[in-house]
């Protein structure tokens, strides 16, 4: 679908896995569709190798370009980087690489509020993260 912001978000039928775990495709476009996109651009933590995380199916179907941390796996040509992010560095991490932009990939340089998704799956310190990004660090994505 087209992303127009303006219609009513209707997110209980959206579920539709088609690399994510649990229907979260589905959701994500759904939810873009009601509040439109701006940047396009996309930072998540915690992504394991990048093939069944939350902003691929953005990235391959609706050419979000962004930025991925996992501190156990790496793949520059997706922007997936190996670096077990802790919630004292997370603010400055993710505000300096989204000022760096990458132009081989065609990320633009971006400030962190014209961010459009913001994603956070560690298991275990995600609410750390998420305090130090948005209370702290002044991340103000379109979508979390």
């Amino acid at each position: 679908p087209r992303f127009t912001a303006g219609r009513p978000c209707r997110l209980g039928a959206a579920e539709r896995k088609v690399y994510s775990q649990k229907g979260m495709d589905g959701v994500l476009e759904a939810l873009f569709a009601c509040v439109g996109t701006g940047s396009r651009v996309f930072v998540e933590i915690g992504t394991q190798a990048g093939m069944q995380c939350s902003t691929r199916f953005l990235r391959v179907r609706h050419r979000f370009r962004g930025y991925m941390f996992d501190s156990g796996h790496e793949d520059c040509r997706v922007g997936l980087h190996r670096r077990l992010v802790s919630p004292r560095e997370v603010a400055g991490l993710v505000t300096s690489t989204l000022a760096s932009g990458d132009a081989r990939r065609l990320v633009p340089s971006i400030a962190t509020a014209h961010l459009d998704l913001l994603a956070v799956d560690t298991d275990g310190g995600d609410f750390h993260l998420w305090r130090s990004l948005c209370r702290d660090g002044g991340v103000l994505p379109r979508v979390v």
